[in-house]
């Protein structure tokens, strides 16, 4: 039987992220997973909100499957969503919801339900955590109900898709500030009145 802690770090490798990273993710110490061999329910949460695809039941027991979707695929439970196209990704006068309706879309597997698309990532300004062609499972919010900042979204703005950590512009309720994973890439601003949907990044595929 794994450790908590091997266990902690195969799920860090599955999500290229360093045990650093990971554990700051979830909210925890960088020294939390070597100085405990049990997982709390409030960590368990934490892994569950921040990773949907990872089993906090098999990172708890080791019992299982490591990835949600290998669990689904077992019990044969599937959910499908389509992809949003790549040319729908750049500035267009219609927003997402209206390109999935002209376009004849792809469609995808997911291993969790409520999605309401997927997305190719493109570019480097994400990586490790979204690497360049990886997809995303998308679910659409009411960003007037409650924005959980400091989380991935993806943003259908009138200048095209911007997937990015979000943080609140400090004294200016008229902007956002996107934040890339990559330290390479600045943050920058966008106006809330350029948004026409927000979408939180609920589960990341990566082909590899």
């Amino acid at each position: 039987m794994s450790t908590l802690l091997e266990r902690a770090k195969k799920v860090a490798e599955h999500k290229g992220m360093s045990m650093a990273q990971f554990q700051e993710k979830i909210g925890v110490s960088i020294s939390h997973f070597y100085n405990t061999d049990k997982l709390s329910l409030k960590t368990k949460r934490a892994v569950s909100e921040v990773f949907p695809d990872i089993n906090a039941d098999w990172l708890e027991t080791g019992e299982g499957f490591m990835t949600n979707n290998d669990k689904l695929q077992e019990e044969g439970k599937f959910y499908k969503v389509p992809l949003l196209p790549v040319a729908a990704q750049g500035g267009t006068p219609n927003n997402f919801e209206y390109q999935i309706k002209q376009h004849d879309c792809e469609m995808m597997i997911s291993p969790i339900e409520n999605i309401s698309m997927a997305i190719t990532v493109t570019g480097d300004s994400m990586s490790p955590e979204y690497p360049s062609g990886s997809k995303v499972l998308v679910q659409k919010i009411n960003e007037k109900a409650f924005i959980e900042w400091g989380n991935t979204y993806v943003l259908d703005t009138v200048n095209g898709a911007i997937i990015k950590n979000v943080f609140q512009a400090k004294g200016d309720d008229t902007k956002i500030i996107c934040r890339s994973v990559n330290p390479n890439f600045a943050d920058f601003s966008v106006d809330v009145s350029d948004i026409r949907g927000w979408y939180r990044v609920r589960c990341c595929i990566t082909i590899k």
